[in-house]
This record gives C-alpha cells, structure tokens and sequence, in this order.
C-alpha cells in the first residue's frame, strides 16, 4: 500500500521497512525459513530466543530450532540465544 497509493505515504516519510530495526522479535516463528527470513530482515542482533513455555504450541527444544537454521552465521547464533536477552535485562 506504501508504494501504490498516495494517501498511505502522506505522515510516513520512509516505508514501513525503514521500521523493522525499531523493534525486538522473538523466535517463536513454528517455521524454520521464516525465521531464516526474519533474521535477514532486521539482522540477529534484533531477534531473541523465544519459547512461549507452558503453552501447548510453545516450543519443545527452542535451542534446537535456532541451531538448526544452517545459513545462520556463527555470530548470530549467540546473538539470538543469549546477547539480546542480556541486554534487554541489562545483565
């Protein structure tokens, strides 16, 4: 919509991907080319371990998930399972 229609662009000066780094997501995506896909979007120092415990949809070995993403690096594994939490809990 950005692109095609005029009125969508009038108080949003940069398309809405411009946005994508603001935020911080998890890795609950059920999905492995999704998060594959998420992590080349906004980059694995924008993504945290998830595993939405307790609940039946949640993830048994959410570790497991993230290693088993093979095209991501060295650097954005650790990053995904443990820099980002620590720095949002400040430890």
């Amino acid at each position: 919509m950005y692109r095609a229609r005029k009125e969508a662009r009038e108080n949003v000066h940069r398309p809405p991907s411009a946005y994508l780094r603001r935020f911080t997501y998890d890795t609950i995506t059920h999905h492995g080319p999704a998060l594959q896909y998420l992590v080349s979007l906004v980059g694995a120092d924008r993504v945290a371990l998830g595993s939405d415990y307790r609940f039946d949809m949640g993830l048994s070995d959410p570790v497991g998930a993230v290693r088993a993403i093979r095209p991501l690096s060295r650097g954005d594994r650790p990053a995904i399972l443990r820099r980002l939490a620590a720095k949002l809990l400040k430890l």
